[in-house]
């Protein structure tokens, strides 16, 4: 199941509904007013109040008699008297709105209205200041600067309470852009951030976060944001970016308390009284996530030491019993689960909630079952409970492991209709699919496993851990179910989709025999016999391969191509003697060699076949065919022995109706015919229901016939002709009749009965023509010469235009696959040639110049992709041509040519991946000649094509490699961090970027820098040469860990 995550993500601050506003910074003038002011931080707004109507008393003309207004609506605010404050504000803008202190004015009116809850009317007061502001920087810019940014600033916080987040982000842009040197443009990027975290914007969060750890490095949120940087990449599952924000932040708390000269230059920061429990246990996090259970288990035990009062320690404990459930250490992962349901007091706490339910989860992995099952039912029952259909799945897995398969139908059923999640939808999808393929329920089952893919392809890697097997195993059953359900043509896309997107799965060869038995059942028996062959000999020890035997004799079989056909099953009967289908296997050889007319060894193999399982329904076939072949070689005593043995030994079988037939058919050949009439008529009177008795009638007639008792015979012929009129007979029956009826003289007669005859006009079907399905078995199964097999046949019946071009593309691509190059290329230029408007016809010239290029006609294959790219100059298969065209002129030793080439493809097809290859190859070429400034320029060009991120991570390494190569270390570590920052997930680039960023600042004595980067590379390759060659470093610093 989904592990809950309990812990990763902290509680957003929450700025917004505490937000406070500063007061504007005031330089008060006379003594009394500086007393004032003290008075005012104090708090001793009583006194303060005093102090202002004394001066307004005495000096209410002095030059400071506005700032004294200003100072006591200040007060009254202070003092919680909004109205009066406000209207003394107001009355001072009216009265004296040539006054420098107009923006401080309106200022604090917003401020008021602010508190008040009046947004909207605090906004526009906001802007007034802020406008008021602007008007008067040519007096004092700085300090109306200042006022302008606080209120464009405060506009955006109003806004964002008023929910209007959009309107709130304009505004902290703005005043981030205006004013970037302002108290309060950090404040407005980590408010952005926060926004952007809040609203699940988790990747344009930590953009934002890493920008201001950049921006403003010793700002008063510079450890926040990097906690919460870390949050955010542990919410992503990148554990590698986690942990590189978790060091910045310990050296960040580090420096603070060591107050050292870099320490000594923070200003004080916000949130910070947890840090270090904060940064440790977000360092267990992104250890779990990387599978490192053992190390964060241990630091959950440090962290249980350090910080036992810590308000954390139950999501520790939490952590500590995953990483034991996964270690298996599932006695101690229970008494960590147990600690959390007894210590946290809250019983509607979603982490005791959560507790429990991993509780009982690991009950069951101590095989303590029916505890397991009794926790979970408790849960299950309990009204409200936030996990329910967690639970219930779990419940419903215990169930179906132990058959209870109605119990868990109905547990998960529930489950299904209770829960919102995506991904507990799919593991619910996929165990009633399990269920229902268990219980032969196919169309259910395939149902189930249908709705599990769709969500699961949505869904992305962080939402759905595991994707890909689970993915793998809803395609693999969902094939099977649909086989089951008799929708072999769904059944062979879904296994086929299995099968090239999940090349390394280890049941590839459970779907290589369902997609074969799909295919056999189709009647592509070309498919089938490959896909069976496929799995023979990939998988010799697979536990399908003696049904494969069989299957693929059998599909030999039915192609009639019998001599492959008795060598297989001979080669099933060898390996497997005592085969489940040895008797069908005899049996099969010995209809090989009746349809091929070697019928004393069919008889042979038959009668081997009924005494390996003479009871079986194979058994009794065989034992009727035995008789039918000594017919055939003309030992009619034997026949007519083992006819009347098979009769006597299986009366109720249904070829028992046959052998009685037989029988007398066996008379009648020998001219027999009383004889065969008995035989006959004991069949009519054994067998009254059976198809054959219209025969047996009709056989009686033509012995009869040559009897020449004409009378008898007409009664016989009759009697096909008018209960059983809708028999084939019925027709020759007339026929019959009307020659004894000439024998006898009765022409008239003979005529009358061929104009009473009505003849049947049965319905028939037509035959069906399957498309050929050339995507689910070409090229990833490299069965070439069947592939062309089934193109030509196609190309044979087929008028769909477009249709026909990809046929023939792909008919040219499997003769080129086997080396056949002339009628690969004849396939290609007929694509050209018959569909020069369909897509395949620049993809049909391409493949020709490569041709070419491959046998090394390099002359020729450029003339091709010449032709290519003045015809389809637009195309994709055009960058290519002009890409191969450029390495032919590398070939060629030109230069020149070759760098005109790349640099045409590479402007002209810049979102392309001959493209981006081209403009690499440029890049390159001056790098290898030590033309780095124009290495950079193309490197440059690349570093923003994340589609092709890791032609992007390498271009953003070269950029700082060139730098540091040129000891511009400055630009070198601006280049290496924004690998470190952008592309954490390319491993490579990533830790050689870390590495010449610690050569860089070593370079530059910034020791510190240096160090940091060495302990996040010996934290992320603590096992391999990366991370040796960082402790070492570390050690050479004294700060080996």
């Amino acid at each position: 199941m989904k592990r809950l995550l309990f812990s990763a993500m902290f509680a957003l601050v929450h700025v917004i509904a505490n937000s406070q506003i500063a007061d504007p910074q005031i330089s008060y003038g006379p003594k009394i007013l500086l007393q004032t002011d003290a008075l005012l931080q104090e708090g001793n707004l009583i006194e303060s109040r005093e102090h202002i109507r004394t001066y307004l008393k005495d000096f209410s003309d002095g030059i400071y008699a506005d700032e004294a207004r200003i100072l006591q609506a200040i007060i009254l605010r202070e003092q919680a008297d909004y109205s009066y404050a406000d209207k003394s504000l107001a009355d001072f803008i009216q009265q004296r709105n040539n006054s420098k202190f107009i923006p401080i004015a309106w200022f604090e009116r917003a401020a008021i209205a602010f508190h008040k809850g009046d947004l909207v009317i605090s906004i526009d007061y906001f802007h007034q200041a802020s406008k008021n502001a602007n008007n008067l920087l040519e007096t004092d810019k700085n300090y109306f600067k200042n006022i302008s940014g606080s209120a464009i600033y405060w506009q955006g916080i109003a806004y964002a309470k008023l929910g209007n987040i959009e309107q709130s982000i304009v505004f902290l842009i703005e005043c981030q852009k205006l004013f970037p040197d302002h108290s309060l443009a950090d404040d407005a990027l980590y408010f952005r951030a926060q926004l952007a975290e809040r609203e699940l914007k988790l990747q344009q969060s930590g953009v934002l976060y890493a920008e201001l750890l950049s921006r403003y490095q010793y700002s008063n949120t510079v450890l926040s944001s990097a906690i919460r940087a870390a949050n955010v990449k542990v919410a992503l599952k990148e554990p590698n970016a986690a942990i590189v924000f978790l060091d910045q932040a310990h050296n960040i708390v580090r420096r603070i308390s060591q107050k050292d000269s870099i320490g000594l230059i923070y200003e004080n920061q916000v949130h910070s009284e947890a840090s270090d429990q904060e940064i440790q246990f977000l360092r267990i996090e992104a250890l779990t996530l990387s599978g490192q259970y053992q190390s964060s288990h241990s630091m959950a035990k440090e962290f249980m030491r350090i910080f036992a009062s810590s308000s954390l320690k139950p999501e520790v404990w939490m952590a500590a019993g995953y990483s034991t459930l996964q270690l298996k250490e599932y006695q101690l992962s229970e008494q960590y689960y147990q600690t959390v349901i007894d210590s946290v007091q809250d019983d509607q706490s979603l982490i005791k909630q959560g507790a429990k339910l991993y509780h009982a989860i690991v009950l069951k992995a101590l095989q303590k079952r029916e505890e397991a099952k009794k926790e979970l039912s408790l849960l299950n029952a309990q009204i409200g409970y936030p996990y329910i259909s967690q639970s219930l799945l779990e419940y419903g897995q215990i169930a179906y492991e132990d058959k209870e398969l109605e119990i868990a139908k109905k547990a998960l059923q529930k489950a299904e209709r209770e829960t919102t999640d995506k991904t507990v939808l799919v593991k619910i999808n996929l165990l009633l699919g399990s269920i229902f393929l268990d219980l032969e329920m196919y169309g259910k089952a395939a149902r189930e496993y249908a709705s599990a893919e769709r969500n699961a392809i949505i869904l992305s890697d962080i939402s759905l851990p595991n994707k890909e097997n689970i993915l793998a195993e809803i395609r693999l059953k969902n094939g099977v179910s649909l086989h089951q359900n008799e929708q072999y043509q769904d059944a062979a896309i879904e296994l086929s989709t299995f099968l090239g997107e999940h090349k390394s799965d280890i049941r590839k060869d459970e779907a290589l025999f369902w997609l074969a038995e799909s295919y056999f059942r189709l009647d592509l028996l070309k498919n089938a016999e490959e896909f069976y062959n496929q799995l023979i000999s990939d998988f010799p020890k697979s536990k399908r391969v003696e049904e494969s035997m069989y299957a693929l004799a059998w599909t030999y079989f039915r192609t009639r191509d019998f001599n492959k056909s008795n060598t297989a099953f001979s080669s099933l009967l060898k390996k497997y003697p005592d085969s489940r289908f040895a008797a069908e296997s005899w049996a099969r050889k010995a209809d090989g060699f009746y349809i091929q007319k070697q019928f004393k060894e069919a008889s042979t193999a038959y009668k081997t076949a009924y005494k390996a399982l003479p009871n079986s329904e194979e058994g009794q076939y065989s034992a009727y065919q035995y008789g039918q072949a000594l017919y055939r070689i003309n030992d009619f005593d034997g026949a007519l022995q083992a006819f009347r043995t098979f009769i006597r030994s299986h009366s109720k079988s249904s070829l028992a109706p046959s052998a009685s037939y037989s029988l007398g058919w066996t008379h009648f050949q020998q001219k027999k015919y009383a004889e065969a009439i008995e035989d006959f008529k004991d069949l009519i009177s054994s067998y009254p229901s059976s198809p054959l008795c219209a025969r047996a009638h009709y056989t009686i007639g033509d012995a009869y016939y040559n009897m020449e008792q004409y009378e008898k015979a007409i009664t016989e012929y009759s009697i096909v002709k008018n209960s059983y009129a809708q028999s084939p007979l019925a027709g020759e029956s007339v026929k019959s009749i009307q020659y004894c009826l000439e024998f006898l003289g009765r022409n008239q007669e003979a005529d009358q009965i061929v104009d009473e005859f009505v003849k049947a006009h049965p319905e028939s079907d037509a035959a069906k023509d399957l498309l050929m399905n050339k995507g689910l078995s070409f090229f990833n199964r490299q069965n070439f010469q069947s592939a062309i097999s089934e193109y030509e046949s196609f190309l044979k019946s087929n008028n769909d235009k477009e249709r026909n071009a990809e046929a023939l593309f792909y008919l040219g691509k499997s003769y080129a696959s086997l080396g056949e190059s002339s009628k690969a290329e004849s396939s290609y230029k007929d694509v050209y040639a018959s569909y020069p408007k369909s897509e395949f016809a620049p993809l049909a010239l391409l493949e020709i110049g490569l041709l070419k290029q491959k046998s090394q006609l390099l002359r020729d294959a450029d003339t091709a992709f010449i032709k290519l790219m003045d015809e389809f100059p637009n195309s994709n298969s055009a960058a290519q041509a002009g890409y191969e065209r450029a390495q032919i002129a590398v070939s060629f030793t030109d230069t020149l040519k070759s760098l005109r080439l790349f640099t045409e493809i590479a402007d002209k097809f810049i979102s392309a991946e001959y493209g981006d290859q081209s403009r690499y190859k440029i890049a390159m070429y001056y790098r290898s000649k030590g033309i780095l400034d124009s290495a950079r320029v193309h490197f440059g060009k690349l570093i923003d094509r994340i589609e092709n991120i890791s032609i992007a991570a390498e271009a953003q390494y070269r950029i700082g490699e060139s730098w540091l190569k040129q000891k511009e270390i400055g630009n070198a570590i601006e280049a290496f961090n924004q690998v470190r920052q952008k592309f954490s997930n390319i491993e490579d680039w990533f830790t050689l970027s870390l590495l010449g960023l610690g050569e860089s600042y070593e370079q530059v004595k910034n020791i510190e820098a240096a160090i940091e980067v060495y302990q996040t590379l010996s934290t992320l390759r603590a096992d391999d040469d990366f991370g040796k060659a960082a402790q070492a470093k570390l050690k050479k610093y004294g700060r080996a860990r």
